[in-house]
C-alpha cells in the first residue's frame, strides 16, 4: 500500500521533473491564481471602505465582467496569431502597474470609487487578453506524456490557492489596509512575469484556412467564420447562453449579497467575509468535484 501511495505521488508530481515549459507555467500561475483569489476579496472590501454602497459594488464588478463579455471573442483569435508569452507577460505588466498604482492611491487617500471603475476596467480588459493565451499555452505545454498529471496537479494549486486566498485578503484588510491585499497581489504577478521568463513554447501554427487574408481582413474572416459555425450547433450556442445566464447569477450572489451581508447588514470583520468567501469557495470546489 505504501509502494501505490509512493507511485501516485510520484506521478502527480512527475511533470515538475519531465517539463520545464510545465514547471514555469504551473508555478506562475499558481502564484497568480493565489493573487486573484486575494484580489477579489480585497477588491469588495476597498468599495465599502470607500463608498459603503452595495450599488457601487455592482457597478465595479459589472465593470470589470464587461470588457471581458466585449472582447474574449476578438482576443480568442487574436491569442492564435501572435506570441502567447508575450500576451502574458505584457498583461500581467498591465496589471502589475495597475494593482501598485491603486495601492499607492489608497495609501495617498486618495482612492473613490470613480478610480476603482477604471481599474476595474483596465484590468478586465487584460483578463481578456491573458485568458486565451494562457489556454493556447496550456494546450503546448501540457503534452500527451504528462497531461494527466499536469491538469491534475494544475487543478489541486488552483483550488488551493482559490480556499487560502480569501481568508488571507480578509486578514490582511482587517489587520492592515486593502492596500496590503493589492500589493499581494502585485507580488503573485511579479513571480507570474518571472515565472514566463523561462518559458520556451513555439508561436501558434498557422493552417492553410487560417492564411486566407492578412491584416484585419483576415481576422475579421476568422471571426464571422466563428460566428457561422456557432449557428449551425443549436444546442452550442444555448448552452453557452444557458451557462452565461447561471454564471451570472451565481457570481452576483458571491460578488454583491455576501459582501453586503457580511459588512452592512451583519456589520462582521473583514476577516470574517474572507472566511466566508473561503467557505464558498470550498463549496463550489466540491460541487464540481461531484460533477
Amino acid at each position: 500500500m505504501h509502494n501505490d501511495a509512493a507511485r501516485h505521488t510520484s506521478g502527480l508530481f512527475s511533470p515538475l521533473r519531465q517539463s520545464r515549459n510545465f514547471t514555469a507555467l504551473w508555478l506562475g500561475q499558481s502564484l497568480s491564481q493565489f493573487g486573484d483569489s486575494v484580489l477579489w476579496v480585497t477588491l469588495p472590501l476597498a468599495v465599502f471602505h470607500t463608498s459603503n454602497s452595495t450599488v457601487q459594488l455592482g457597478i465595479i464588478m459589472g465593470l470589470f465582467m464587461l470588457p471581458q463579455v466585449v472582447l474574449l471573442p476578438f482576443t480568442g483569435i487574436l491569442a492564435d496569431r501572435i506570441s502567447r508569452i508575450k500576451a502574458m507577460m505584457v498583461t500581467d505588466v498591465v496589471r502589475l502597474l495597475l494593482v501598485v498604482v491603486l495601492a499607492m492611491l489608497y495609501v495617498a487617500r486618495l482612492m473613490d470609487t470613480r478610480i476603482l471603475g477604471v481599474f476595474v476596467l483596465m484590468y478586465g480588459a487584460m483578463e481578456a487578453v491573458f485568458n486565451p493565451a494562457y489556454s493556447g499555452a496550456r494546450q503546448q505545454v501540457f503534452t500527451p506524456e504528462i497531461r494527466s498529471a499536469a491538469i491534475s496537479l494544475t487543478q489541486i494549486t488552483i483550488q488551493s490557492a482559490r480556499l487560502l486566498g480569501p481568508a488571507l485578503g480578509g486578514a490582511l484588510v482587517g489587520l492592515a489596509t486593502p492596500a496590503a491585499g493589492f500589493l499581494l497581489d502585485a507580488l503573485m504577478l511579479l513571480a507570474s512575469v518571472v515565472s514566463l521568463l523561462f518559458l520556451r513554447i513555439p508561436p501558434p501554427q498557422k493552417d492553410a484556412a487560417s492564411l486566407q487574408g492578412t491584416g484585419m481582413r483576415g481576422y475579421f474572416h476568422e471571426l464571422l467564420g466563428g460566428y457561422h459555425e456557432l449557428r449551425k450547433h443549436p444546442w452550442l450556442w444555448i448552452t453557452i447562453v444557458a451557462f452565461a445566464f447561471l454564471s451570472i447569477a451565481s457570481a452576483g450572489l458571491a460578488t454583491i449579497l455576501v459582501p453586503w451581508l457580511v459588512k452592512v447588514h451583519l456589520h462582521l470583520s473583514d476577516f470574517t467575509y474572507g472566511l466566508v468567501s473561503q467557505r464558498l469557495g470550498r463549496r463550489r470546489h466540491r460541487r464540481g468535484v461531484r460533477l
